[in-house]
């Protein structure tokens, strides 16, 4: 058998898997007999379950954006994104759930603060309660994009990025 299709076993073993029991329930032991492996096998291609989870969600989501962003218009390249999240919720919402712990316990607490600070300075009041949810939502998926997406090098680097990521939402 091809690595190419060997590989792809076991991300199809994965799906059937998460379909049938939550994301944690899912071990390399029920990988390897869905997908007739062995477990040498499983370790040739990824670390661990979580880098399986990582590969499988990056792939999707290249393809994903492929289609949307190719899209005229950004209405319709953000009604195709959120359709796609919101047929494949319980997936996305298992990874979440799994693997972003920290981030999910940080971002609500960052967008409280920023909820509570734009309150404070009067920046919601021209805006219904949706609309300053979904402002607070964008700045704080920000923030932590921003935090979690490309390494800090050094405090200035922090300090630097802090200042343009003010700039921008002023």
């Amino acid at each position: 058998m091809q690595q190419g299709n060997t590989k792809e076993r076991i991300v199809e073993a994965y799906i059937e898997l998460e379909s049938e029991r939550p994301v944690e329930k899912i071990t390399v032991t029920a990988l390897v007999e869905r997908s007739r492996i062995t477990r040498k096998t499983f370790y040739y291609y990824f670390k661990d379950i979580y880098d399986l989870m990582e590969y499988r969600m990056e792939r999707e989501m290249k393809r994903v954006m492929e289609e949307t962003m190719s899209q005229p218009d950004p209405e319709k390249a953000l009604t195709q994104l959120y359709m796609y999240i919101m047929e494949n919720q319980k997936h996305i919402r298992a990874l979440s759930e799994s693997v972003q712990f920290m981030r999910r316990q940080m971002g609500e607490k960052v967008y409280q603060y920023f909820y509570n600070h734009l309150e404070r300075i009067g920046m919601f009041k021209n805006l219904t309660m949706p609309e300053a949810a979904m402002a607070v939502q964008i700045i704080i998926f920000s923030v932590m994009g921003v935090a979690f997406d490309a390494p800090f090098k050094d405090e200035a680097d922090v300090k630097e990025r802090v200042a343009t990521f003010m700039s921008v939402i002023r």
